[in-house]
C-alpha cells in the first residue's frame, strides 16, 4: 500500500515539476509550494520521508525554476517504524491465527453491512413498531447472505 502511495506522491511531484516548463503551467513560487503542500497533505504517511527542495528562478524570484526531492530514509527503515497491531479477546482457547481470522470475519461483516445499508439507503431508519424493526433486520441479514454467497462463488471460480 505504501508503495502505491509513494508512486502517486512522486507522480504529483513530477507533475508539478513538469508544469514549471510547460506552457501555461504553474510557475509562481507560492502557487507551486501550495500545490506541493496539497500533495504533502494528501499523502502524509509517505511524504514525511521526503526532502523537497524548491529552487527559485534567478531571473525572476517570483517564479520557481525547479523542484528536487529525495527520500530521507529507505523503504525498509520506514516499514520498521510502523507500529504493532494488538487484538484482545476474552476467549482463552483461541490461538493467534484463529483470533486474527475471527477479527477479519467480523470486520468483513461490518463493512458489508455498512456498504449494503449505504447502497440501499437503509440508514438511519427509526422504526415505530417491532414488526418493522424485525423486517429491517431480516432484510439486512438476507442481503448480507446474498453478498456472501456471491463472494464465495467468485472465490471458488478463481
Amino acid at each position: 500500500m505504501n508503495q502505491q502511495w509513494r508512486e502517486r506522491f512522486e507522480l504529483e511531484l513530477t507533475k508539478a515539476r513538469n508544469a514549471l516548463t510547460a506552457k501555461g503551467g504553474t510557475k509562481r513560487y507560492d502557487k507551486v509550494v501550495e500545490r506541493i503542500g496539497s500533495a504533502l497533505g494528501k499523502y502524509p504517511s509517505v511524504s514525511k520521508y521526503y526532502q523537497i527542495d524548491y529552487i527559485r528562478s534567478d531571473k525572476n524570484p517570483e517564479q520557481m525554476s525547479d523542484i528536487h526531492w529525495q527520500i530521507k530514509i529507505s523503504q525498509d527503515q520506514a516499514e520498521q517504524r510502523f507500529g504493532t497491531y494488538f487484538l484482545r479477546t476474552n476467549v482463552a482457547t483461541l490461538d493467534e491465527r484463529s483470533a486474527w481470522d475471527y477479527y477479519n470475519l467480523i470486520r468483513e461483516i461490518k463493512t458489508s453491512n455498512r456498504q449494503l445499508k449505504t447502497d440501499l439507503e437503509l440508514r438511519p431508519i427509526y422504526h415505530q413498531t417491532d414488526d418493522n424493526s424485525d423486517a429491517h433486520l431480516f432484510f439486512g441479514l438476507l442481503s448480507y447472505w446474498i453478498v456472501n454467497t456471491v463472494r464465495h462463488k467468485l472465490k471458488l471460480q478463481a
